[in-house]
């Protein structure tokens, strides 16, 4: 192997206009100052023809490029993806200190971008080869995932690849680590994988994730409605990325670390309930459709938290400790109300009226701030010496939000009660349509599923009629069904609630 200092000559850090026609460009850059363009010349069928960087900043970030361009040259695009600073290179890149080895990365970090957007076209392509890929598997950079992929590679023999969905990230976010695929996120995930031996793909999904999941979510609160985004996320968008991916790389089978389980009914196969209710992710997944479904392994659904980190622990994966990903992931730890302020996408202001009087008792700024069954921040828009006038001396609760005229309801605990439920765009996974099922109306794992009665209207539209009433269902939300087994079988979208 040559040494570093040999690297800094090396003609793969070539002339740009040299660059090949149809050659994929990975660009990273960080806060060290090295700014990393890799450009790779990959044939259809997943081999690497040739490599060209283009780097600035110091020499250790040349010598990287240089490294890394001599040992993908040649290999598949799965083979290069096992590659890294820390893996298959000079024995030097192990022993650098800390600011070199991160300007290093910048470089790796633009290599695995190059190979990711390889990956990404061919999938939206259309086009496919077999890399030797049996399994992909999704990783968050988190516990859950760094386990299925250690229990995929010995059920699978190898024939195992991770791989990260880069997604979008509020810019302004107060903790952007708190996302579930943070750039650093990244980096554990390619690290975990390429220890164990394994490839890692991270493929850069920003703006369709921003177009597929960030803008319905803003559009809806604008509207009035309490969207879910991680049911628009996980039970569609990633999942579907990932679906196409393997295709792409001939991986038969997608794993991930979901607290589901797949529940076999006759020729389909269904989401089910995980077995730790505490962490059950069924109703995020509960858009999947079951010819999809029977693509996903779930490795985790009869297993509980505390087991999957103890197996994290006795595998000295660094997983053990990291701390979940926070709901709404992409807002990185920020309030969702401040983000669609800066979005402008606060909705109509108006009136807050009291429910029982029809008297005005507070002013807001924007409908998005409100939900149905809020108390909490819902103070401070209230005038409490109108309500005082009124004889209202109990807690105030959001009871309904109307976004054409801006109007906030507010009423006692008791008027949340609803016992009907309008849904549409209603997904319906078994034949013939339940006529009764257990239904859950928030992603909550502390409020059961209620008993309803299912009354069709089409297809796509259904009454869900409630034999005890039901705390607050929020226009937006998904209602996720089950049968008695725990297996998810329709779901859809509130419209409106009665009581």
């Amino acid at each position: 192997m040559r040494s570093l200092a040999s690297h800094l000559e090396s003609p793969a850090l070539g002339d740009p206009d040299l660059i090949p026609d149809h050659a994929v460009d990975g660009c990273a850059g960080g806060s060290c100052g090295v700014i990393a363009h890799m450009h790779l010349e990959v044939t259809d069928d997943g081999i690497i023809r040739d490599c060209i960087a283009r780097v600035r900043g110091r020499a250790v970030a040349f010598a990287a490029a240089s490294a890394l361009c001599e040992a993908i040259r040649g290999r598949s695009v799965i083979e290069a993806a096992r590659i890294g600073i820390r893996s298959g290179l000079h024995s030097d890149f192990t022993t650098m200190d800390a600011e070199s080895l991160e300007r290093a990365l910048v470089v790796e970090d633009a290599m695995h971008h190059a190979l990711g957007l390889w990956v990404r076209q061919a999938a939206r392509d259309g086009r496919a080869c077999d890399l030797g890929v049996r399994r992909l598997v999704g990783m968050s950079g988190g516990v859950d995932s760094a386990v299925s992929l250690h229990d995929s590679i010995a059920a699978a023999q190898g024939a195992v690849a991770g791989i990260t969905l880069r997604m979008w990230i509020d810019p302004r976010a107060p903790d952007p680590d708190a996302a579930c695929c943070s750039p650093d996120s990244v980096r554990r995930a390619r690290r975990t994988c390429h220890e164990a031996g394994m490839p890692h793909l991270s493929v850069d999904v920003r703006t369709s994730f921003a177009q597929a999941v960030v803008t319905p979510f803003v559009q809806d609160y604008a509207q009035g409605k309490t969207p879910n985004p991680c049911v628009t996320c996980n039970g569609g968008f990633r999942l579907h990325e990932l679906v196409a991916i393997a295709d792409a790389i001939g991986a038969e089978h997608i794993v991930t670390g979901h607290y589901v389980q797949a529940i076999t009914d006759g020729d389909r196969v269904l989401v089910g309930r995980g077995v730790d209710s505490r962490k059950d992710q069924s109703y995020m997944l509960a858009r999947l459709a079951p010819n999809l479904t029977r693509r996903f392994i779930f490795p985790l659904g009869n297993r509980v938290k505390p087991d999957v980190r103890a197996r994290a622990a006795d595998l000295g994966l660094a997983q053990a400790e990291v701390a979940d990903s926070q709901e709404v992931c992409f807002l990185g730890g920020g309030d969702y109300r401040e983000f669609l302020g800066r979005s402008k996408a606060l909705g109509a202001a108006g009136s807050i009226v009291h429910e029982s009087s029809q008297q005005i008792v507070g002013t807001h700024d924007g409908i998005a701030r409100f939900t149905p069954g809020q108390r909490r921040g819902l103070g401070s828009h209230l005038d409490q010496r109108r309500l005082s006038k009124l004889g209202v001396n109990q807690p105030m609760f959001v009871t309904e939000v109307d976004a054409a005229t801006g109007t906030v309801t507010v009423g006692g605990k008791s008027r949340l009660a609803r016992t009907i439920v309008h849904i549409d765009d209603v997904d319906v996974w078994v034949d013939p349509a339940p006529d009764q099922a257990l239904v859950q109306l928030r992603y909550s794992t502390r409020i059961p599923p209620s008993v309803a009665t299912v009354r069709w209207h089409g297809d796509r539209s259904a009454t869900l009629m409630f034999s005890e009433p039901v705390h607050a269902p929020a226009p937006g939300q998904t209602a996720c069904m089950y049968d008695e087994r725990g297996a998810v079988i329709a779901a859809g979208t509130i419209t409106r609630s009665e009581r």
